[in-house]
């Protein structure tokens, strides 16, 4: 992940203490809440989901800087939930940069200066 949105990730969700066993931990907390939380805004409803979802992009996830990932997946849920921006990205981009704008306390990503990110 990104330095500076590792240390503004983990500044959030750092203090939750981790109570699984040391020696059947296969990812750091901070991973795990990242998955769930990306996870849940596409859409996963299930244990089984969040895995599915964290299995298939871990990779990408650990990667790709962490709030543009936020903006990207509120842009294809803007797709997904409104007609009028159904195979529209662009539409549904400027809707969310938009959003942004008007009520920049939305999110915490928004809180922390990431706007604008959102093609």
């Amino acid at each position: 992940m990104n330095k500076d949105v590792s240390k503004s990730f983990e500044s959030h969700f750092g203090s939750l203490k981790d109570l699984r066993v040391e020696r059947t931990k296969l990812y750091p907390l901070s991973e795990i809440l990242f998955v769930v939380l990306t996870g849940s805004v596409c859409g996963a409803e299930s244990w089984r989901d969040f895995v599915f979802f964290g299995e298939e992009r871990l990779d990408f996830l650990q990667e790709y800087p962490v709030w543009r990932h936020f903006n990207t997946t509120m842009v294809a849920w803007a797709m997904r939930k409104y007609k009028p921006f159904k195979n529209r990205k662009t539409r549904a981009a400027r809707f969310m940069e938009r959003i942004s704008h008007e009520q920049p306390r939305l999110f915490a990503h928004w809180r922390a200066g990431m706007i604008g990110a959102f093609a």
